[in-house]
């Protein structure tokens, strides 16, 4: 296995690179809806945390006839999205900052939210005070399979 050469101890990169996250990602199933700039797609949240959430589009609109996932995201999301959390009443605007393609053809997306959850946004969304929750959560939503 190949890995990335630890950054020396004076570089200001260090500071980011801790391998620890500055929020607990917890895994609840929400649905969202993803507004980009021309159109809407459904999706189903893998994880949240009061920073961003990772979201599987399960909307097969969303997806075309490519293999150029980057190209394909930057197309329906040019300028970021509003992710709208359908249930719970909570919006907020997000960067993508990750895609990752799993098999079958769907996407995840890590988005961050431009600004943090609020602590009422963060109980509504089932994260209380963020003590409990699981981190590094693999699950796959049964949406995401196309089954």
């Amino acid at each position: 296995m190949c890995t990335a050469p630890e950054p020396p101890p004076h570089d200001p990169l260090r500071l980011h690179l801790s391998g620890k996250r500055r929020w607990s990602r917890v895994e609840r199933p929400h649905l969202v809806e993803l507004r980009g700039q021309q159109d809407n797609y459904m999706g189903q949240v893998l994880d949240v945390s009061r920073g961003g959430l990772r979201v599987a589009i399960v909307d097969p609109s969303f997806y075309e006839a490519t293999q150029d996932s980057l190209a394909l995201v930057e197309r329906r999301f040019p300028r970021g999205a509003m992710v709208h959390f359908v249930e719970e009443g909570v919006s907020r605007r997000v960067q993508v900052v990750r895609i990752t393609p799993h098999g079958g053809g769907w996407l995840s997306l890590g988005c961050e939210f431009e600004s943090h959850l609020t602590h009422d946004e963060a109980v509504r969304l089932g994260l209380g005070d963020e003590s409990g929750g699981s981190k590094g959560v693999s699950h796959v939503p049964e949406a995401a399979h196309g089954d």
